[in-house]
């Protein structure tokens, strides 16, 4: 009888380990990449708090947010009670993120990818945490179909390399412009273009004498929520744009700004799409 009690013992045990072992996550994602490679790894379910950059997909929007990520408070983050909270490493204040990891939640930070093979690896990463490896092999498949493509399209383009300026915000206060050294600038180097401006070493002001200089050959304008498309109407409150090749050829597009430069998910698209703007459409 004993040790038909104990065998029950054990069962039980084991039955209520496996129980809390099945408990699902509780996430909170501080960067819309990483809440994006969630929702694609079919974890939006798992999402219970999100930063102000998440807006892909729309549905994510329904989250509550915790602000956003490089102004964080840990009060906000702890209110939603997560086990895991994914961001990337340059998430701030690191004070907050410290206090997070002192009320005992797991945080992971991962480095933003300027690479598709970097966004792989973090695709990689992701899944592993969610147990999602499958999904992520999925995503990851597409991934380099999509970099293959556009690999051929490099290799096949004939002419000179085009000259892209890419604005990422637009104000009557300030327009900011990346240079090589921003996720922007990696994807213009990614289709073989040139940027317009290599002396900018990451998104920062740019004055109408620098834009003039510049002699972009063509322009995108970064966004929310647009799809891309030709005609970018904000740029004419920039001074100078008039005089720019791009402007006198008509060659304006406006991108999503996450779509672009976000190195998620969505990337080889995006890459795909930017080589069509700036080889192919007129």
């Amino acid at each position: 009888m004993a040790r038909v009690a104990l065998v029950a013992l054990s069962a039980l045990f084991f039955l209520m380990a496996a129980v809390v072992h099945e408990q699902p996550q509780r996430i909170v994602s501080l960067d819309g990449t990483t809440t994006e490679i969630v929702a694609a790894l079919g974890a939006e379910h798992l999402l219970v708090g999100r930063d102000d950059s998440s807006t892909y997909p729309a549905s994510v929007e329904r989250i509550p947010s915790v602000g956003y990520q490089f102004t964080l408070g840990a009060e906000g983050i702890l209110s939603l009670h997560p086990s895991l909270v994914l961001g990337r490493d340059d998430a701030q204040p690191r004070t907050v993120l410290q206090q997070v990891r002192d009320a005992g939640v797991r945080v992971v930070l991962l480095s933003e990818p300027h690479t598709l093979a970097g966004v792989e690896s973090k695709i990689a990463t992701v899944a592993t945490l969610l147990g999602r490896k499958a999904q992520g092999k999925m995503l990851i498949a597409r991934l380099r179909r999509e970099d293959a493509a556009l690999r051929r399209d490099v290799a096949e383009r004939r002419g000179a390399p085009a000259r892209v300026l890419v604005f990422l915000a637009i104000s009557p206060e300030m327009t900011l412009a990346c240079g090589p050294q921003s996720g922007p600038g990696a994807m213009v180097a990614l289709v073989g273009a040139i940027n317009a401006l290599p002396q900018m070493r990451s998104c920062k002001t740019a004055t109408p004498e620098s834009i003039i200089a510049a002699r972009p050959d063509v322009i995108v304008a970064l966004t929310r929520g647009a799809d891309m498309r030709a005609g970018a109407p904000q740029l004419r409150a920039v001074i100078g744009i008039t005089q720019t090749p791009a402007w006198r050829s008509h060659r304006l597009y406006t991108f999503d700004s996450l779509f672009f430069g976000g190195f998620g998910p969505r990337s080889g698209r995006a890459l795909l799409d930017l080589f069509d703007a700036v080889y192919r459409a007129n």
